[in-house]
């Protein structure tokens, strides 16, 4: 499944990245998402448009590993922040579990 979360820093506070951190390893169905999406709010009513970012690593390598996908913000003071992480879906046609679901990892999420 995708991963939706709201993150309250408690106050309003200056941020200028936003970092997540997900983990791979295709031999056990576990692939990186296919990208992340950051919305901010000072009163968790009303978000911005999303800033997107888009994962590169190509699904087909091998072994186990993390990697982050950082979503650079300008720097403003938020207090909410939405975060979708969109699952990679289903094993592709060239993977041993083709059209099985595909896990997602998340490691972390950072807010700085």
């Amino acid at each position: 499944e995708d991963l939706n979360i709201v993150i309250d820093l408690g106050a309003e506070k200056e941020i200028s990245k936003v970092t997540g951190s997900f983990f791979q390893r295709e031999r056990s169905w576990i692939f990186l998402p296919k990208g992340m999406e950051v919305s901010l709010s000072t009163d968790g009513d009303k978000y911005s448009k999303p800033i997107s970012v888009t994962n590169t690593i190509d699904p087909k390598t091998e072994g186990a590993f993390t990697h982050n996908l950082v979503a650079e913000i300008p720097t403003q003071k938020v207090r909410y922040l939405k975060v979708h992480v969109s699952n990679f879906g289903v094993c592709p046609d060239w993977h041993r579990g083709a059209g099985d679901a595909a896990w997602l990892f998340v490691d972390e999420v950072v807010v700085e």
